[in-house]
């Protein structure tokens, strides 16, 4: 027996160094895997080296500590792995909700689809087709953001899940652009988390609000007329537009600090000021007020609805007027030659106190419809039953930044100028 247990160790120990031998080198596998993967990240983050050498020389015995913890837990490295792939950038189904409205899961759910995109598609072209499938495709698939399962989907990149053929091309000449742009047009955009100074917003500098797919002959029905921005934000679509030869720009926003961004990036460009017409005014489908938080700084996603949510929070407000379309112009001699509205939600309410002034002046119309599904589905066929003699089309008009999958725009031309 003695000798049996002794010729049984004699071959285990083998066993066990082939099984060491293995484990070494699985694991100088995994190392060099692992640090092909910290290169890729130092080269996308290049102060990133400089910063842990920091953490290092501030914490001496760091390193010292690190290599303990993990011959203590030899399964780190995969945990190490799984925190990876927790922390890829996410992406996710649709960002923006405004409060009080469906979900965009819940709208696919609750209304009779096949019907609705049905009326959304009649007398679109095949490019807004394939926007509407897109759309709906990734509210089906993605989930909603700071939902239980939005936890656990990430992606390396937004082009993996969210980016036709069409979508890499545009974005291709987008990128080949952005230096004219930053050249072209001057001054200070950022706002809210989009802080680079050389930061120039697609959907206003490279698509002129949808007016780059118009020819020639339709875009000089805006000569002598008057440009309406709600939404102005700093001045940018007022400035992008500037070559169209409108007589005046009426620019709105609920936010007063807007008027000093716009006042500053007018001058940049070298525009004349006496065309230029600021109103710190909201607009909605009803009279009334809204409170501001005082010294509010511009941000691109302010809303009446965030800012009603957060009036307890406030200490000092402004009170700023809601007004309509319709009342604002009702006594204006000008003829107005467009209407762009970017409002974080509100442009459905919008639309509907500007009926009058539409029926009247027949603008080219510019509406941001990615906010919430009821405007994105169902602001086409409003306009279609309330405004007679419009065709319509719809546009994505941001590649380049992240919400690139939101930027969708419904551009409707009075058929008079259509192309």
């Amino acid at each position: 027996m003695k000798k049996f247990v002794a010729n049984l160790v004699t071959c285990l120990v083998p066993v066990k160094e082939w099984r060491r031998k293995i484990r070494a080198a699985i694991l100088r596998d995994r190392f060099s895997e692992l640090n092909a993967r910290l290169d890729g990240i130092s080269s996308r983050f290049p102060g990133l080296e400089t910063r842990i050498d920091g953490i290092s020389s501030r914490f001496p015995g760091l390193e010292t500590r690190i290599d303990g913890i993990s011959s203590r837990f030899p399964g780190l490295e995969k945990r190490l792995d799984a925190i990876e792939q927790e922390n890829k950038f996410r992406w996710h189904a649709f960002v923006w909700n405004v409060p009080g409205e469906e979900d965009w899961k819940s709208y696919l759910i609750t209304h009779d689809m096949p019907e609705v995109i049905r009326a959304l598609k009649e007398g679109l072209d095949e490019q807004s087709h394939e926007i509407i499938g897109q759309k709906v495709e990734h509210v089906l698939h993605l989930p909603l953001l700071d939902s239980a399962y939005d936890k656990h989907f990430r992606a390396d990149s937004e082009w993996e899940i969210y980016c036709s053929e069409r979508d890499r091309e545009e974005r291709a000449r987008c990128l080949r652009d952005m230096p004219n742009l930053i050249e072209r047009y001057r001054g200070n955009y950022t706002h809210g988390h989009l802080n680079d100074s050389q930061y120039r917003p697609h959907e206003s500098f490279y698509y002129h609000h949808g007016l780059v797919f118009l020819d020639k002959e339709t875009l000089e029905y805006l000569k002598g007329k008057a440009l309406v921005d709600i939404g102005a934000l700093n001045g940018d679509s007022a400035i992008a537009l500037s070559e169209y030869g409108f007589s005046k720009t009426y620019m709105f926003d609920l936010t007063k600090s807007s008027e000093k961004s716009i006042l500053d990036n007018v001058r940049a460009n070298g525009l004349d000021f006496a065309k230029y017409a600021f109103y710190n005014v909201a607009f909605s489908d009803k009279m009334g007020e809204v409170f501001v938080e005082k010294d509010l700084p511009i941000n691109g996603g302010t809303n009446m609805h965030r800012l009603n949510n957060r009036r307890k929070l406030m200490r000092e407000v402004d009170r700023v007027p809601v007004s309509t379309v319709d009342d604002f112009f009702a006594e204006t001699t000008e003829k107005i030659g467009m209407i762009k509205i970017d409002t974080e939600g509100e442009e459905f309410p919008i639309i509907k106190g500007a009926v009058k002034t539409i029926r009247e002046h027949r603008p080219i119309l510019s509406i941001a419809i990615y906010h919430c599904p009821s405007q994105f589905f169902e602001l086409k066929p409003f306009l279609e039953k309330i405004v007679k003699g419009y065709k319509f089309m719809i546009r994505k008009l941001e590649y380049v930044n992240h919400f690139h999958f939101n930027e969708t725009t419904l551009i409707c031309l009075p058929e008079e100028i259509s192309i």
